[in-house]
């Protein structure tokens, strides 16, 4: 099924709900993908570097963290 197939077909299936959690729900999922759409270049290149550090086994001192969360939130 082709990109925009899909999304009709999901627009179509939010357009018949009737429940109101699964709505909710499905609000919430928008919510959450938006705020992240919200995040600067750098602070997306910051987390993808901690998740590749993380993957790659790499772990810092709380005293580093501090450190680089510092200069992060004055840069």
């Amino acid at each position: 099924m082709k990109l925009s197939e899909e999304k009709i077909d999901i627009i179509q299936k939010v357009i018949e709900l009737e429940n109101e959690e699964k709505l909710d729900r499905i609000h919430e999922l928008l919510s959450e993908e938006e705020n992240l759409n919200h995040l600067s270049e750098s602070e997306r290149r910051s987390i993808e570097r901690g998740l590749k550090d993380l993957d790659e086994g790499r772990k810092i001192s709380y005293q580093e963290f501090k450190q680089r969360l510092q200069q992060w939130i004055t840069s």
